[in-house]
């Protein structure tokens, strides 16, 4: 059936029941087809001709190159879009939006489906200015392009700004203009960050801090590490013993705080050779010294103006490699001060091997302990060590040092 107005075809309904306008070979239910070749109306759906009722147009752009829905009021301006207002999912590439749940319960209600699926809002006044949400090969991806930022804020009426990422890839937590690649802010200081140590920037205008949280018996550290070692230099703190260690050289030379008040333990390794050595110590600490001892050493330990009152020394003798051949027999033996007579013996060279006292098997470390007195006077004192073995033994003292005064 056609419908002619001065013997122009203007609509038909086909055999199968098909309406066609514009087009004598409806493919649709309802087929519209225009003509021009500009921007062209193909469809109007109104509540009226009011200034407050509203029109929703199908029509198409002036390229002709893509179709729109638009509403209108009914004075001609701009009116608002809605899908599915009493509910349900909108599915785009899709014809079973799935509504999936998430983690906390709540479902989604727009699904976008294809290879690769993306949503993009474009600012229309600003050049390149884009935000995408897309996904591709299973990666998901959110984006800014442009000279803009990707700001992430937070609000109950109004939206306030808690992150940002700019456009070179930095970010900023309370700060919208990051000096390094992250940077926490909480105030401003008023001053900037070096770029030799920028990487991790923490700001603020009054006491600024971080906190390492590590379990009761379990430690937290920070190392320093290159290509070679990642752990070249380290600051660790033990819970478990109350102690902090900062080291260097892989922990070849270590500083430890332990966690008696007023007490440290300072490890250096050095060769002593045959010198003379100057250890200046202070009331309440432990010191602790690893060197190779080729001959004999005297090491000045007691120096100031406290009352000493006796003290220890504690010694371990390493053996390199698990053994530590000599040349000759002989002992190694402290001087417990400068003067006195008699020594106390902490190694022998029994087959070629050190054997420290009380130590039951060779070719292990061992270690021991032995004690001394000091009159109770001011001044200093020495500690004499005599290596009789013949060559060069790795050992490490360690000082206690007990005092009045």
């Amino acid at each position: 059936m056609q419908f002619t107005v001065n013997a122009a075809e203007r609509m038909r309904i086909d055999s199968s029941g098909k309406v066609g306008i514009g087009t004598s070979s409806p493919s649709g239910i309802l087929h519209t087809e225009g003509t021009s070749n500009g921007t062209e109306d193909y469809a109007k759906f109104s509540t009226g001709s009011l200034t407050g009722d509203q029109t929703l147009t199908v029509k198409s752009n002036s390229n002709r190159n893509n179709m729109a829905l638009q509403v209108n009021t009914g004075a001609g301006a701009v009116a608002n879009l809605v899908l599915n207002p009493d509910g349900g999912n909108v599915g785009i590439g899709t014809s079973s939006p799935s509504s999936p749940k998430f983690s906390n319960g709540a479902s989604g209600i727009l699904e976008l489906k294809g290879t690769k699926p993306s949503f993009n809002i474009q600012e229309s006044d600003v050049t390149h200015a884009q935000f995408n949400m897309s996904m591709s090969n299973g990666n998901a991806y959110l984006g800014a392009t442009g000279t803009g930022n990707l700001v992430f804020a937070t609000g109950t009426t109004d939206w306030s700004e808690r992150m940002r990422i700019d456009s070179s890839g930095n970010v900023g937590i309370g700060e919208t203009t990051p000096l390094g690649k992250l940077h926490v802010k909480t105030a401003d200081s008023g001053a900037t960050a070096d770029s030799g140590a920028d990487e991790f920037v923490i700001e603020g205008s009054g006491n600024v801090g971080m906190s390492i949280l590590s379990g009761a018996s379990n430690t937290g550290s920070i190392y320093f590490g290159d290509s070679g070692t990642n752990w070249d230099g380290y600051i660790a703190y033990s819970q478990s013993s109350r102690s902090m260690t900062l080291g260097t050289n892989a922990g070849v030379n270590q500083l430890v705080l332990s966690a008696t008040k007023g007490r440290h333990n300072w490890i250096i390794y050095e060769n002593w050779g045959s010198s003379n050595y100057n250890m200046s110590m202070t009331a309440g600490t432990v010191f602790q010294r690893s060197g190779n001892i080729a001959d004999d050493v005297k090491i000045r330990v007691f120096q100031g103006t406290y009352t000493y009152s006796g003290g220890s020394i504690e010694y371990v003798i390493r053996k390199t490699g698990g053994y530590q051949h000599n040349v000759g027999s002989g002992v190694i033996y402290f001087n417990a001060r400068e003067g006195d007579s008699g020594h106390t013996i902490v190694g022998t060279n029994v087959g070629g091997d050190i054997v420290v006292n009380g130590d039951t098997s060779t070719g292990t470390n061992a270690d021991g302990k032995f004690t001394f007195n000091i009159r109770a006077t001011n001044g200093d004192s020495h500690i004499s060590i005599n290596n009789r073995l013949g060559s060069v033994v790795n050992m490490t003292l360690k000082f206690n040092l007990i005092y009045t005064g």
